[in-house]
């Protein structure tokens, strides 16, 4: 299952792709989870961080990082061959800085591929709203100077 929306950021294209590009920022975003950084640095193509605090701990890898246009990663779970394909396109657009995001859910069984159909709508409601959770974030600490 493919899910993609599209936001508006106010802020500078440079500043926005700082923010979203940062391995630091989940926690900026939501206060109750960790980051640890497992490998890179500074951020790029193979930055490793484990997030955990809300549900499964998860591992993300930059797998793209073309500053300040795109970046791509992907989501692990420990123990588990299901993944998430995320990518991130930026652009300067009036009001700000277009962020047009995408994750490719590859589950490893029938079963979960159902069960994501079903639920398909909550999912999509859910992407949405952490993205536009993001997007205020993002706004926030730009204005801030952060």
């Amino acid at each position: 299952m493919v899910i993609s929306h599209t936001v508006t950021v106010r802020g500078p294209v440079e500043q926005v792709f700082d923010f979203y590009a940062d391995p630091f920022g989940a926690a900026v975003v939501d206060r109750r989870v960790k980051v640890t950084l497992l490998a890179g640095g500074p951020v790029g193509v193979g930055t490793r961080t484990r997030i955990e605090g809300r549900g499964r701990p998860f591992e993300v890898e930059t797998v793209e990082y073309e500053r300040p246009a795109r970046l791509a990663f992907r989501m692990t779970y420990p123990g588990r061959s299901d993944w998430i394909d995320g990518a991130q396109h930026f652009e300067a657009s009036p009001g700000g800085t277009r962020v047009a995001n995408t994750a490719a859910y590859h589950l490893s069984t029938r079963l979960l591929s159902v069960l994501m159909w079903i639920l398909a709508p909550w999912v999509r409601r859910s992407f949405r709203k952490s993205l536009l959770h993001t997007a205020t974030v993002a706004e926030a600490a730009i204005a801030a100077g952060s």
